[in-house]
């Protein structure tokens, strides 16, 4: 990320010798404000996020290639699909128009029962409740049954033209002939959001009336029934603690340094991971003092033992975001949201944190509380009751969870 102009987030400032990107969000078809290097850029016609985002890495991969060979290279692209709004080209949404008309309740049981027989989850996992915001795909209207099964198709539209961008990403690697010693990973950076924003009539995020979804003039958003649907068989969504909030898959490919092909690993890992893997994979050491200044020591461990088959390890990990909170510590986990009380859960049996152990395992409660206490304490977590934020209520223009807005 960075600012309009130069500043010490953006990416020239942080190492990169080239960068497009922007520092904000929002329409996919007019995204603004946009960088080249350290420049600001408009969009140009025709202009898609997802497709302009791809044309600048395989660019920038291409001008590697070309000025200094097979040297080592690294390339971070962050989409910014499948966010909302829901915006994608015709010809993707063409793809999926009409395939979610089930509707979320089926399409979630027919997910959770591939993830079963894929062996994703324990024998004897149970899918989550679908989330109480959330009403029955039955319950629906006629009308909006059509335009949410239109909203998850082209949601689907965005992920397809991501994983198409991808694709080509991984043609001009191979081009240069180093698919074998590259490294690629894919994750998310969190569950999916079930948050509904309409700010019309401000356009800025509004959804002009009578727009079609998908539009330039459209703002929709999945919301709770549909990301409840994409976060199977976890419970909650982005900014929640609760693992539909947290947990998202780690994808690595790497010819020539993993030797396992298709395999799953139950490794828990974070974010805070990928700077000790990318440096042990360039035989770097992480300084203590970097252009005169003491660095703090990483929180994180190389993935390096991982990826070449060792056998996963314990970690205990914390989590803050909005006043939500857990930490995990092995297979056990505590997490709270905002304003409510802590929950204990086992997730070596209940991957999907459907009982509440907090009553049978007081001591064990306690712990673990004290531990994210600690943890809180260490990395500075501000009580969010102090913080602007604090006093959320949904009104019409925004709702965490499409909520219900009181009269």
């Amino acid at each position: 990320v960075g600012g309009k102009t130069p500043g010490t987030n953006h990416p020239r400032r942080r190492g990169f010798d080239r960068a497009y990107g922007t520092a904000g969000g929002g329409s996919f078809f007019d995204l603004k404000p946009l960088y080249l290097d350290d420049q600001p850029v408009e969009p140009e016609p025709g202009f898609y996020a997802t497709d302009v985002f791809t044309d600048y890495a395989v660019k920038f991969l291409a001008e590697h290639g070309r000025r200094v060979g097979d040297q080592p290279f690294f390339l971070n692209l962050c989409y910014t699909a499948p966010h909302f709004p829901l915006h994608a080209k015709p010809d993707d949404i063409a793809k999926y128009r009409g395939k979610y008309n089930q509707g979320w309740d089926k399409v979630r049981e027919r997910r959770f029962a591939r993830q079963q027989e894929l062996r994703f989850f324990p024998p004897g996992t149970k899918l989550s409740p679908r989330d109480p915001v959330s009403k029955a795909w039955d319950d629906l209207t006629a009308a909006e049954r059509e335009e949410y099964a239109q909203r998850m198709a082209v949601h689907a539209a965005m992920v397809d033209c991501m994983d198409q961008g991808i694709g080509r990403v991984l043609v001009e690697i191979e081009r240069q002939g180093a698919t074998e010693n590259t490294l690629v990973l894919f994750l998310s950076d969190n569950g999916a959001s079930a948050e509904a924003l309409d700010s019309w009539p401000n356009p800025a995020r509004g959804h002009k009336p009578g727009s079609v979804i998908g539009t330039a003039e459209s703002h929709r958003c999945l919301e709770v029934g549909w990301a409840t649907a994409a976060n199977t068989p976890f419970r909650m969504h982005k900014m929640w603690i609760h693992e539909g909030g947290i947990s998202t898959p780690l994808i690595a490919a790497w010819p020539k340094g993993i030797a396992a092909r298709g395999e799953l690993t139950k490794q828990v890992g974070h974010v805070i991971d990928l700077t000790p893997t990318f440096l042990e994979l360039a035989g770097v050491a992480y300084p203590q003092k970097f252009a005169g200044r003491e660095l703090r020591p990483l929180d994180g461990q190389s993935l390096v033992p991982v990826l070449q088959g060792a056998a996963p390890v314990e970690r205990t990990l914390g989590w803050e975001h909005e006043g939500n909170r857990g930490l995990r510590a092995g297979d056990w986990k505590v997490v709270a949201s905002y304003g409510g009380e802590w929950e204990l859960y086992n997730l070596a049996k209940d991957r999907t944190e459907t009982v509440d152990l907090a009553a049978q395992e007081p001591d064990r409660l306690r712990q673990l509380t004290d531990q994210w206490q600690a943890w809180g304490d260490k990395v500075g977590v501000a009580p969010w009751k102090d913080l602007p934020g604090a006093n959320y209520k949904p009104s019409a223009g925004y709702r965490k969870k499409s909520e219900s807005v009181a009269p």
